[in-house]
């Protein structure tokens, strides 16, 4: 998917806004941290799964992290709801990376 500098922003501050590190985001999108780097430094397209992924993560309309809209508007609920029971082994990999972090800085 074609992402612009400012699609590239929104995703960076989207990350930082819910107190996400890389690694959290590319375990979430099952690819590595480098690579997850790479699409914020606008050296990776990302791919249409991944940009769904991310807008159920940050419940934002696809539209938005692509910067086709500049409101955020909220991922549809009937479709969240589909799409994030498939991705709930996702949410539990976030977690137990977080976790893992959290104990290691300790």
């Amino acid at each position: 998917m074609i992402l612009t500098n400012l699609s590239m922003t929104r995703i960076k501050n989207l990350r930082i806004d819910h107190d996400y590190c890389q690694k959290q985001v590319a375990s979430y999108l099952s690819i590595s941290r480098s690579s997850y780097s790479q699409v914020e430094c606008e050296l990776r397209e990302l791919q249409k799964d991944e940009v769904e992924k991310l807008a159920i993560l940050y419940d934002v309309v696809p539209q938005y992290l692509l910067g086709y809209i500049d409101t955020p508007i909220p991922y549809p609920k009937h479709f969240k709801d589909e799409v994030k029971e498939k991705l709930n082994i996702y949410d539990n990999k976030i977690n137990s990376i977080f976790n893992k972090n959290q104990k290691s800085r300790l």
